[in-house]
């Protein structure tokens, strides 16, 4: 992803060609998409604390955390990565990295969050069940 982000910062080639006011504004909303995701994950990783992990596992002493950021979405931090990867290719308004945040890394996000539900419903059972039905998987207000 950050070569991507480099290539679009650096290159015209992929760059989408746009009068100033809709350059200025998906320029603008890219930055706040940016924003938001950054924040996102700084809520997250604080949410749940130094349990912090990268791969889909349950763990000795695993808890389920539907506090913080995980009390708005179960998965905050793929949310975070696919407005940080969409912000970043509008804010360059680079059609190959916007096409890639799109096409693959929220793809592969929503693949990461159920093969996560398969395995905490295994672990965590009703509780899990419970945190599903009143909490979105990644998108706030859709796809539970």
């Amino acid at each position: 992803m950050i070569l991507l982000v480099y290539a679009g910062i650096c290159t015209d080639y992929f760059r989408l060609d746009v009068p100033a006011l809709p350059g200025f504004l998906l320029r603008a909303t890219g930055m706040l998409l940016t924003a938001t995701g950054f924040i996102l994950a700084a809520w997250a990783i604080r949410s749940i604390g130094n349990v912090m992990q990268t791969d889909i596992a349950v763990n000795t002493g695993h808890v389920l955390r539907t506090e913080g950021a995980y009390s708005v979405v179960r998965h905050p931090m793929y949310l975070s990565l696919i407005l940080l990867g969409l912000g970043a290719g509008l804010s360059t308004r680079n059609l190959l990295l916007t096409a890639f945040a799109l096409y693959v890394l929220a793809p592969v996000q929503f693949l990461r969050a159920g093969k996560e539900k398969d395995l905490f419903l295994k672990h965590f059972g009703k509780a899990y069940t419970a945190y599903r039905k009143k909490t979105p998987m990644i998108v706030p207000g859709r796809f539970r």
